[in-house]
């Protein structure tokens, strides 16, 4: 099968493409209506991430991975929000210098952030905290 003339690269590769993710798609709809007359289990892939994930028969070790807190101090003390204050200022002035940061916090942290940013230097009262 030939792809359209005048089509981008990427269009025509997704076009000679189609026959085969349509094929794909109807062994799913095939397997689902063969199946549904049977009971459901564990083993049933009648979900579509569940069939196409059990024809892949790749051998991919599971990734270990944790979540940590990344400072010691609680996220809403004073010492975080002016840190946090000063970061964000120092990381967009230096990707795009002249930008304004603006930074977007829920109601409690809304009201810690503006007293700290009335105690602050003048560059720092400059950065607009949205609630």
């Amino acid at each position: 099968m030939t792809a359209p003339v005048g089509l981008s690269e990427d269009t025509q590769r997704n076009t000679l493409l189609l026959p085969s993710v349509v094929r794909e798609e109807k062994e799913w709809l095939d397997h689902v209506s063969d199946h549904l007359t049977q009971e459901i289990n564990k083993e049933s892939t009648l979900s579509w991430a569940a069939f196409h994930a059990s024809k892949c028969h790749n051998s991919m070790l599971p990734s270990i991975n944790s979540m940590l807190p990344l400072f010691q101090d609680e996220a809403s003390s004073f010492a975080m929000l002016r840190h946090c204050l000063v970061v964000v200022q120092a990381a967009i002035h230096h990707v795009n210098p002249g930008q304004k940061p603006v930074i977007c916090v829920d109601q409690p942290l809304f009201a810690k952030l503006k007293q700290i940013q009335c105690g602050l230097s003048s560059p720092m009262q400059q950065v607009p905290v949205k609630n």
